[in-house]
């Protein structure tokens, strides 16, 4: 867990574009729902994934007719890209399930979904909930207020 931190840690300074952090986005998207497929034995990973996806594609869509043709420049790529390849093989290599999770979460797939919805979590589910329902509130707001599409038409 810490080479993958730390190759998303030193793969932030590359990030200069929309393009590039979308890439990143469906690379740590790619890994979030593996990891969660591994965990579990539901088509949660999966289906996380494909939400990842679709969210990336309608991103994409608004870069690209906000910004349609921009010159995208990449200085000194190659070695950041070269620090994250060797941390993420590093994580590769090294990877004990026994080191993520605790064993007892692994024993019954059941006892997983108690453990996110125990009690103690609740203030972080709720959280969560709150955190979403204002976001679902600000995009209805953003696009609802001026009526219009948010491509500019010069």
């Amino acid at each position: 867990m810490l080479a993958m931190s730390m190759s998303l840690i030193f793969t932030a300074p590359i990030l200069t574009t929309p393009l590039l952090l979308g890439l990143w986005v469906l690379l740590y998207s790619l890994a979030i729902s593996t990891m969660t497929t591994m965990y579990t034995s539901s088509w949660f990973g999966l289906i996380l994934f494909i939400i990842y996806i679709g969210g990336m594609l309608v991103m994409f869509a608004y870069f690209a007719a906000l910004l349609p043709n921009q010159m995208y420049t990449h200085p000194l790529l190659l070695p950041f890209l070269l620090f994250s390849f060797f941390m993420l093989m590093m994580y590769i290599m090294n990877f004990k399930l026994s080191y993520l999770m605790p064993q007892f979460l692994f024993s019954n797939p059941m006892k997983m979904n108690t453990f996110l919805y125990s009690p103690e979590q609740t203030p972080i589910l709720i959280f969560l909930v709150i955190l979403l329902l204002l976001a679902l509130i600000l995009v209805v707001k953003m696009t609802k207020h001026t009526s219009m599409p948010l491509r500019p038409y010069h």
